[in-house]
């Protein structure tokens, strides 16, 4: 996916989502209900779709029940190459549902690298904890300047 192209032409898949509901398709053990709004899923166009608080905009893809754990949670699926770019509102946006539900429901991201054709999970906590201690600089999107930090794949692995 070519990341100069328009938002309205380079969105039409979502490699990571997708790889997401495959992986969980045939298992009975989990249970994987879709929450947020996507515009991918919503037919909608920017403007109007940008009108909606932005909480709600950024509202979790996921909320992911496991037969096996006593509290469902949230689950944001992000995609990346070598490099995990999150801008820092969505952090904010996610520290806000994460707060919200308080400890009965915690936040994790599913992390798909298109690149090595691998995935992880980590928690909301543990993500804020390396951007802490690592000190990763901020950068701003050439399209529409917001600030993120550029996290290396392999990072989160550890």
């Amino acid at each position: 996916m070519d990341y100069t192209k328009p938002f309205s032409e380079r969105r039409k898949v979502n490699i990571a989502e997708d790889f997401l509901v495959n992986l969980y398709k045939d298992d009975n053990n989990v249970l994987l209900i879709k929450y947020g709004l996507d515009l991918l899923h919503v037919d909608m166009p920017m403007d109007k779709f940008c009108k909606i608080p932005e909480v709600i905009r950024k509202t979790p893809d996921y909320i992911m029940v496991h037969n096996d754990r006593s509290n469902a949670y949230f689950l944001e699926v992000k995609g990346c190459k070598i490099f995990l770019k999150l801008k820092l509102e969505d952090i904010e946006a996610y520290r806000s549902w994460h707060r919200t539900m308080n400890s009965s429901m915690d936040f994790i991201m599913f992390i798909y690298d298109t690149n090595t054709k691998t995935y992880l999970f980590i928690t909301l906590s543990r993500l804020r904890y390396l951007i802490k201690c690592k000190e990763y600089s901020i950068k701003k999107f050439f399209d529409n300047k917001k600030e993120y930090y550029e996290i290396p794949y392999s990072d989160l692995q550890k």
